[in-house]
């Protein structure tokens, strides 16, 4: 008995003394507290279900998530294409109305400027170009139609002076130069009154008719150059007479004295 005691304080003191050595696992024990604070195993199939029922919600979270990236795409882009579109508008403004619109808004006194007020002040400078072209371009056509009417005038007025034989008047209507008088070149006014009194002096009669002239103004209205069909019949004093019809064509100058002949010549024998 005395010597069971023996061993079993031995052992005990043997257990108070024993020390793991480093690196050994210190085994588990199942003693009564260790039991009671042990938490209690949750079921496989629990913790499945549980994962089941938040997948709905992640998923809908992920969705909303590649909607709202689509739709921040969409607006990028939306605004890259105006931003595009204001940038081609603005490029194709005239640099001149651009200049203007950058002079007004630099300008003290006008105010506030916006971001997008310089492109629109351009914009308006363009719209008050394209106005001033559009009188630009009324005006001209009016000064041509009054061209047209004058040089009407003129022609009716040489073809009564050439049918009056009226030398006078009939020089009225030349200039001190003419370029082309039908073969002959860069010709004097003196040259020109010369050919035309020979003409009217051996002439008993002389009946010349003009069809609707064609005018081809030049673009700065000064000169112009008018076509028509001319029939002639010239009786001379010897009872001779001539006749035909031929394109003629003269050439006009606009003076300070009005409108003047630099070219004279038949184009083509019509009959």
């Amino acid at each position: 008995m005395a010597q069971h005691e023996q061993d079993a304080q031995v052992n005990h003191s043997a257990d108070a003394d024993y020390q793991p050595a480093p690196g050994y696992m210190t085994p588990p024990t199942f003693g009564e507290e260790s039991v009671h604070n042990a938490r209690p195993a949750v079921p496989l199939q629990n913790q499945t279900a549980k994962l089941a029922r938040k997948a709905p919600a992640f998923l809908l979270l992920l969705a909303a998530g590649i909607a709202g990236g689509l739709l921040a795409l969409f607006a990028i882009t939306s605004y890259q294409r105006r931003s595009t579109v204001r940038t081609a508008e603005v490029s194709n403004v005239p640099p001149a109305a651009i200049q203007a619109a950058k002079s007004t808004a630099e300008t003290p006194d006008t105010g506030t400027e916006t971001v997008g007020s310089a492109p629109a002040r351009a914009v308006d400078q363009v719209g008050g170009a394209e106005s001033a072209n559009s009188a630009e371009s009324r005006q001209n056509e009016s000064d041509g139609q009054a061209a047209r009417q004058s040089l009407h005038v003129a022609l009716g007025s040489w073809l009564a002076t050439t049918n009056a034989r009226d030398v006078e008047r009939h020089m009225n209507f030349y200039g001190p130069e003419v370029n082309a008088f039908y073969r002959a070149r860069n010709v004097s006014r003196k040259a020109v009154r010369a050919e035309k009194e020979q003409l009217f002096n051996r002439a008993g009669a002389i009946d010349v008719r003009a069809g609707a002239p064609e005018i081809a103004l030049a673009r700065d209205g000064k000169t112009a150059t008018m076509r028509f069909r001319k029939d002639y019949v010239i009786e001379n004093g010897d009872g001779r007479r001539r006749s035909g019809a031929v394109l003629q064509e003269l050439r006009w100058r606009l003076t300070p004295d009005g409108w003047k002949i630099v070219g004279e010549r038949d184009v083509r024998v019509l009959n």
